[in-house]
Formats: C-alpha cells, sequence, structure tokens
C-alpha cells in the first residue's frame, strides 16, 4: 500500500509543477504580449495533460480508498 501512496504523490507532485510552469508561460505571454499560435497550442496540449493525470489521480485515489475499506 505504501508503494501506491507514494506514486499518487508523485503523480500530484508532476500536476503541480506543470501547473506551475503553465502559470508562468501565462503571465509571461500577457506581460510581453509575444505568445504566437505555437505557444498557446503547447499551453492547450499542458492543460490537457493535466487534466487526464488529475483524472488519473482521482481514479486511483478511490481504487486505492475502496481496497483499504475491503
Amino acid at each position: 500500500m505504501n508503494t501506491v501512496s507514494l506514486a499518487l504523490k508523485l503523480v500530484f507532485a508532476v500536476v503541480i509543477f506543470e501547473l506551475l510552469i503553465v502559470g508562468g508561460t501565462v503571465i509571461k505571454c500577457f506581460d510581453t504580449d509575444s505568445c504566437d499560435e505555437n505557444d498557446s497550442n503547447n499551453i492547450t496540449l499542458i492543460l490537457n495533460s493535466i487534466a487526464a493525470k488529475s483524472f488519473a489521480l482521482y481514479a486511483a485515489e478511490k481504487g486505492s480508498a475502496v481496497k483499504i475499506k475491503e
């Protein structure tokens, strides 16, 4: 069970780090007005990745909680 907990914490840390990257990129875009279509597409792809990881994290936590109760 401890391995599952560590893996979930790692995924959570990766999602937080990616959110910091996206936030920094968006702030840079607003400050300098130098973002192009490529930057926009990259931000969109990272946000889609974060959404998928967040859903996987939620499902894994629910699954591990059910196993612990049994």
